[in-house]
């Protein structure tokens, strides 16, 4: 008896997959290959600008630590250390850990110090380019960047 109930859900599984139906996907705004690549197509009219940050500030403060991130994925021994504070509304949670982007830098230790404040720590203040626009993302997920500041101009 088991035998045949085996028999039965192989033959199940051995039928001929449902046939698929084509769906139209809208199209987004931005267009999602904007978004993905960083720029507009040229020519494109339809790409908004980023919006301006709402409610977000980094605060830059010196701080004593044996070691902490270069930026490039390496931790080092930290020379004139500085934590980057980031306060706002709110910090989604989510699957993957936030990772803040300044520039072509990238900073993926954190911690949360006061309620409200996501720490991340760079080994030296000479690191931080001044005129790089300062972001989070959650992994590779472009739609769940949050932008800080366009810059860190005079905050350093």
């Amino acid at each position: 008896m088991v035998l045949g109930a085996v028999v039965g859900l192989g033959l199940m599984a051995c039928r001929a997959p449902e046939p698929t139906v084509a769906v139209e996907v809208p199209a987004t705004d931005p267009p999602m290959m904007a978004v993905a690549l960083g720029s507009p197509p040229s020519g494109d009219e339809t790409v908004k600008p980023k919006p301006e940050p709402k409610g977000y500030k980094v605060a830059v403060t010196k701080v004593s630590v044996a070691e902490a991130e270069d930026g490039n994925g390496k931790t080092i021994p930290a020379g004139d250390a500085r934590a980057l504070d980031l306060t706002g509304p709110a910090f989604p949670v989510r699957a993957l850990d936030p990772v803040l982007h300044i520039g072509a830098l990238h900073f993926h230790a954190y911690s949360y110090p006061d309620r409200g404040v996501l720490r991340f720590v760079v080994a030296d203040v000479r690191f931080l380019p001044t005129e790089a626009e300062v972001y989070l993302q959650y992994g590779d997920d472009v739609h769940s960047r949050i932008v800080i500041a366009r810059s860190l101009g005079a905050v350093k």
